[in-house]
């Protein structure tokens, strides 16, 4: 419950680096180009792979790469609530796919340590994964369920209020 608290308190585009700073450690001992390489070529292959790819579908993945490029220099920690979140893009059909950055350095955000605590926290949990000890297998089945059962006791009340016209 205290790392799901935690990350709470981050913002939304540092959560998707903390994401990448994880999938990155599979790239351990690898240098940067390289990474970004195999990370364009990953994502040229994907589109490839599309059944419905015409010139048109082209001239768009061009335009949405380089907003993408201009959009990662719009994030933490070279600027703050730049873009709208996910939920807000999707209204205004803008959304920008989120693609693995392989510069991602999510520490650097916060100076609090704020991060690096839920990083821990992280790395805890998955380390606790990967033996299965029954009781903590059932600990963490609790506090899920309880995590489900807030959400949904929250999105009642939402519901009521908007009924009612409170807010």
């Amino acid at each position: 419950m205290a790392a799901a608290e935690k990350l709470r308190k981050i913002n939304p585009h540092v959560l998707q680096d903390i994401e990448d700073y994880i999938l990155l450690q599979g790239f351990k001992g690898k240098k940067l180009a390289e990474v970004k390489k195999i990370i364009e070529q990953d994502l040229h292959a994907r589109r490839a792979q599309q059944k419905d790819r015409s010139k048109e579908k082209e001239e768009e993945e061009k335009v949405v790469d380089k907003k993408r490029a201009f959009l990662n220099y719009m994030k933490p920690p070279f600027c703050w609530n730049f873009f709208m979140h996910d939920e807000e893009q999707e209204e205004a059909k803008e959304v920008i796919p989120h693609v693995l950055r392989a510069e991602a350095e999510p520490q650097k955000c916060y100076i609090d340590g704020r991060v690096e605590s839920a990083l821990e926290d992280i790395n805890a949990l998955g380390f606790h994964l990967t033996r299965h000890e029954e009781i903590r297998w059932k600990t963490l089945r609790h506090f899920t369920i309880e995590i489900f059962k807030q959400d949904v006791k929250n999105e009642h009340l939402r519901h009521q209020e908007e009924a009612t016209g409170k807010k």
